[in-house]
């Protein structure tokens, strides 16, 4: 599946967490990311880098793959 913004993925990452059962502090915490900045990615008070964003995907088994095109 393409993902075309970061906001994007956040959705993504929070459908999978409800469909398997997880709670927000379950999540962050097996990705070690705060919890309130999770609220702010969450919100669109705030972009994540992927810093935050890859770990938060593989603690719930989304594979992230980046692909760069140049011309």
């Amino acid at each position: 599946m393409k993902i075309n913004s970061k906001q994007m993925l956040i959705d993504k990452i929070e459908a999978r967490r409800i469909k398997r059962g997880l709670s927000v502090r379950q999540m962050v915490t097996a990705a070690k990311v705060d919890h309130v900045l999770w609220s702010r990615y969450k919100s669109g008070h705030r972009t994540p880098n992927w810093d935050y964003i890859i770990p938060m995907a593989e603690s719930l088994g989304i594979k992230i793959e980046i692909h760069a095109k140049f011309r």
